[in-house]
């Protein structure tokens, strides 16, 4: 059974659920106009926090995405737009912004393209 609580869903609530040095978990939820998830999908999209270009990621029905090489000891802002089954999307979430972690000094990491130690 899908929602039939209105045409389009209001805005997801989203939680940041774990932080590292070049990711972030976030958790969304349908909002409180329907509690009703079944059939919902997500469409998630990040930027580093002060560029305006969004990168979305792919439509999803899970509640919870992994947003991965991002820079370390930046802030970035995520947001979600749902939408019921077969139906419009709705508002965009609020903004969430996060800072990933800062790398420990001395630390070696790797990237793609290179190795950088702080």
């Amino acid at each position: 059974m899908y929602c039939v609580c209105a045409a389009i869903p209001g805005k997801p609530i989203l939680t940041a659920i774990l932080v590292t040095t070049s990711s972030v978990e976030i958790s969304y939820q349908p909002s409180a106009d329907c509690d009703d998830s079944k059939g919902m999908k997500y469409l998630p999209k990040y930027r580093k926090y002060g560029r305006s270009k969004w990168i979305s990621m792919p439509e999803t029905s899970v509640p919870t995405q992994t947003f991965t090489g991002l820079e370390a000891d930046s802030i970035y802002a995520f947001m979600v737009s749902a939408k019921y089954h077969g139906g419009q999307w709705g508002p965009p979430s609020d903004l969430l912004r996060i800072k990933t972690k800062r790398n420990a000094p001395g630390k070696c990491y790797a990237c793609v393209c290179h190795s950088v130690c702080v």
